[in-house]
């Protein structure tokens, strides 16, 4: 399905796994609760959706523009930012540990709630010095 569009679409609980959705616009969807796994999004608009308890596993996001996305409780194992712009997306209680932003345009893009950060995982981001990152524990006396 190149270049679908459903712009504001709400898509809660939609399984999409292993889907190719190349060049898709979807900004402002609602895509929660969805099954996103293996999907390919290359190039894909998506700014300002919801990603809400959404499986993002292994998925293909790269060159995809997420600006103002917000993902609470996603599932991203591996799954791929490469080259995407993130610029204010949020990552709320999502384990970020084994994504990859090669590349990717992280400022203004929030860090703080995510679970698994680590420095490393900006290294080859982009405007990363812009980005909201946790702040390192205080070590214990």
């Amino acid at each position: 399905m190149l270049g679908v569009s459903i712009v504001g679409g709400i898509l809660r609980g939609t399984i999409f796994e292993n889907a190719y959705l190349a060049e898709a616009n979807l900004n402002g969807a609602d895509l929660s609760f969805a099954r996103l796994n293996g999907v390919v999004l290359q190039l894909a608009h998506l700014e300002k959706a919801v990603f809400r308890q959404t499986d993002l596993s292994a998925a293909d996001l790269s060159e995809a523009t997420l600006d103002g996305s917000r993902f609470s409780q996603a599932i991203l194992d591996s799954t791929d930012f490469t080259r995407s712009s993130l610029r204010g997306a949020r990552f709320e209680q999502s384990d970020v540990s084994t994504a990859k932003f090669d590349r990717a345009d992280v400022e203004d893009a929030d860090f703080t709630g995510a679970l698994g950060f680590s420095r490393s995982l900006l290294l080859k981001a982009l405007n990363s010095e812009h980005a909201l990152i946790p702040k390192p524990k205080e070590a214990t006396k």
